[in-house]
């Protein structure tokens, strides 16, 4: 079966060529809550389809055979990519039945929190980055900085470099001496980050009380001028019957002028003139 999109997994996932697996993986997980039908308002369908397309970009980087092949062809066509008889369209039914949701990745976070697969991802990470600690926290699934945290990962980091099971650098020193400098940085960091959320969160606010107080105006608008129309009706239809009333009574009287006649004279002689006249004289 053919791809089903054409496109370009990295970009698509916002991770470079280079990228670690884990660092991979913790981009899906972002986009997935970020981007995940359920927190779409309306019924946009650009909104499932660009989910499915995270899907299907991590479906080709998380998997060391697909990413090999798209890395060496650029392709993703159905040659390049579906020689082990990969049906997308089982895929995506799967992930239908089985959607990535904010309590399965919270879920996943209690599991992955600690255990064997969390600590091999950090050796595997400190290799890559040579012993560049504060790189664990962009690079490690569900790893999120905060004091607590960090005093967990140096514990850690330290068992493995005590226990040779990563060999120590420079970088390693320099974080070990810079240690608190480097703990401020970061708490400032995210302090400010998190008040330009707030700005951020309350400006959508004010920008969505502002758009459904348009829509409310344009509401009534539309009611308003609704009844105004009927009004005009009414008063249309109250006009063209007075009119007709009026041009009726009009014809009438028109009517009855016509058919009056005069009554007529009656013809007299000569002597009877005579008479009335001397009547009229007395």
């Amino acid at each position: 079966m053919a791809v089903p999109f054409e496109i370009e997994p990295y970009e698509i996932l916002g991770v470079n060529n280079e990228a670690t697996p884990v660092e991979i993986k913790k981009s899906y997980y972002k986009l997935c809550l970020i981007h995940h039908p359920d927190k779409k308002s309306g019924s946009d369908s650009s909104n499932d389809e660009h989910f499915q397309k995270i899907q299907f970009a991590y479906s080709i980087l998380s998997d060391s055979k697909r990413r090999k092949r798209y890395d060496s062809t650029g392709s993703l066509d159905d040659t390049a990519l579906d020689e082990d008889g990969f049906d997308w369209k089982e895929y995506f039914e799967t992930m239908k039945s089985q959607p990535v949701t904010e309590d399965l990745i919270e879920e996943d976070r209690e599991k992955y929190k600690g255990s064997d697969e969390e600590k091999q991802d950090i050796i595997d990470a400190l290799q890559f980055y040579e012993m560049d600690v504060p790189k664990l926290f962009e690079a490690i699934p569900h790893l999120e900085f905060d004091e607590s945290e960090e005093e967990r990962i140096f514990h850690l980091v330290t068992e493995l470099v005590d226990s040779k099971q990563v060999e120590t650098t420079n970088k390693w020193d320099k974080y070990k001496h810079n240690r608190k400098s480097f703990i401020k940085r970061q708490l400032r960091k995210l302090e400010k980050e998190a008040v330009e959320a707030e700005k951020l969160q309350k400006k959508l606010a004010k920008q969505k009380k502002a758009d459904q107080d348009i829509s409310t105006l344009q509401g009534l608008q539309s009611i308003i001028q609704a009844k105004q129309r009927s009004s005009n009706q009414k008063l249309d239809s109250l006009i063209n019957k007075l009119e007709t009333e009026e041009d009726a009574k009009v014809k009438s009287k028109r009517g009855k002028k016509r058919g009056t006649k005069r009554a007529a004279v009656p013809d007299i002689d000569e002597e009877e003139f005579q008479r009335i006249q001397a009547k009229l004289k007395r």
